[in-house]
């Protein structure tokens, strides 16, 4: 019995070929029902309701944003996040086996069940990641709203916008609806899952906001609060996707751990675990942020 499995002639590149295919196949259908499916696609639709208040201007340029909704899934969004990895992996390594099929090389079966099962496993989590109702939400996203509510409070000059959204679990559909109709020139500071214990976090998608990172840098230094900036880990979807897709500047603030996400989406994010001790900092970092970006243009 063969222990290679060895192409020949223009077989070589079939693997390669249905692999890229198939990615530029999912990758576009994915794009595109992520930007505007989530709002066109004529099924499964659901109505939600975005709340919005501004002071000053009817259309002000700063914004602070949290979503107000909340769901329970079969795996924590950690388990969602490795699965995502995982599937990512063992679609590198077939794409790597096909490669090296097409470089003539032989290949011994044993890597293709290897990608088979790592991608199975990654695959597995993902798929088991549908919403239902069953999350108190308390971590994901009370304490976020929370969090803008009281930094909006504690920015009482100029003008402001305060954004809840809606339907962010679905699709991130609030957040996508409001920026369809919002100007680019907008500045969003959202907020998603403020814990009582770790570091905070300000996390970005898309074009590096490299003014708006820089104005958070000193806020920090001026508060004397602590920081790290740093792009959405996989398996994280944020608002601040929505706005950057849009070509918003914006980026989410979060606190918490590994052990935050081990519990959010699940049954236990309720307020036997949430004191609420890291809200105020955390308002007091984002309200320093608002005040640097008052004085001047650092949107760029």
């Amino acid at each position: 019995m063969a222990s290679e499995l060895a192409y020949t002639g223009a077989r070589r590149i079939e693997p390669a070929l249905v692999l890229v295919a198939g990615a530029i196949v999912l990758g576009a259908s994915g794009r595109w029902l992520a930007r505007h499916g989530v709002l066109r696609a004529p099924v499964l639709r659901t109505r939600g309701v975005n709340l919005v208040a501004t002071r000053g201007s009817a259309t002000p340029r700063l914004w602070l944003c949290a979503h107000i909704d909340t769901k329970s899934q079969l795996v924590p969004t950690l388990i969602r996040s490795a699965g995502i990895v995982m599937a990512t992996i063992g679609y590198v390594v077939a794409l790597a086996l096909s490669v090296a099929i097409a470089w003539g090389w032989a290949i011994h079966p044993v890597w293709w069940v290897f990608a088979a099962l790592v991608t199975l496993a990654g695959a597995v989590p993902v798929m088991l990641s549908v919403t239902t109702f069953g999350s108190p939400g308390a971590l994901d996203n009370a304490s976020g709203v929370a969090t803008v509510m009281l930094a909006a409070s504690r920015t009482l000059d100029g003008e402001l916008g305060v954004l809840i959204t809606d339907a962010e679990e679905l699709g991130l559909a609030g957040a996508r609806a409001w920026s369809a109709r919002t100007g680019g020139d907008a500045v969003i500071l959202n907020c998603d899952g403020v814990d009582d214990h770790g570091r905070i976090f300000a996390m970005y998608s898309g074009k590096t906001p490299r003014a708006l990172l820089d104005a958070i840098a000193a806020a920090s230094s001026a508060s004397g609060i602590a920081i790290e900036t740093t792009r959405l880990v996989p398996g994280l979807l944020t608002d601040s996707v929505a706005f950057a897709d849009a070509g918003i500047a914006t980026v989410t603030f979060m606190r918490g751990t590994w052990r935050s996400l081990a519990r959010v989406h699940s049954r236990r994010d309720d307020m036997t675990r949430l004191a609420g001790t890291g809200i105020a900092e955390t308002a007091t970092l984002m309200a320093h942020t608002l005040r640097v970006l008052g004085k001047g243009d650092t949107t760029r």
